[in-house]
């Protein structure tokens, strides 16, 4: 299996513009099944007739398929990098997981209403997490080879 390096010119730059892709897609703007959210889940959802109990064990279940999903493929991606790209990836991850917690838990009070909207938030985020980590994980050679076609930088003659 080929490594994907960092230590290129734009080899970081390059793995950071995932990583701020990552982080730029709003929640609201992505559809469901583009997410990878299983069809199980919402045949659950409309099942449990909004019953905050039936509707948390839904969102249990799924929510542990989605950690797992992003498990496997975040393994797959340290797997292909270099100690460097590991580094920046568990970096990545750190960043990620911070901002989604800051981002789902904002203004939540006590109450049901705003605890099962945090719980859905965070199942919508791993979810689209685990996404673009596959997107990443199938576009990581045509990323390999841009960053080591580029030629080294060279200083400019005063």
């Amino acid at each position: 299996m080929k490594r994907f390096t960092s230590s290129r010119p734009g080899g970081a730059a390059l793995l950071l513009s995932f990583f701020l892709l990552a982080l730029s897609v709003p929640a609201q703007a992505t559809d469901m099944d583009a997410l990878g959210v299983r069809a199980s889940f919402k045949a659950c959802m409309d099942q449990s007739g909004e019953v905050a109990s039936s509707t948390n064990d839904c969102m249990d279940v799924e929510l542990d398929y989605q950690n797992s999903r992003l498990e496997q493929v975040y393994k797959q991606l340290m797997a292909g990098f270099d100690s460097a790209g590991q580094e920046q990836m568990r970096q990545a991850e750190q960043a990620w997981s911070a901002m989604m917690g800051a981002y789902c838990n904002q203004e939540t009070e006590s109450g049901a209403g705003q605890s099962l909207a945090a719980y859905s938030c965070t199942l919508n985020e791993t979810a689209k997490r685990a996404s673009v980590l596959e997107y990443m994980n199938q576009h990581k050679e045509t990323a390999r080879r841009h960053t080591s076609a580029r030629p080294k930088r060279t200083k400019r003659p005063n």
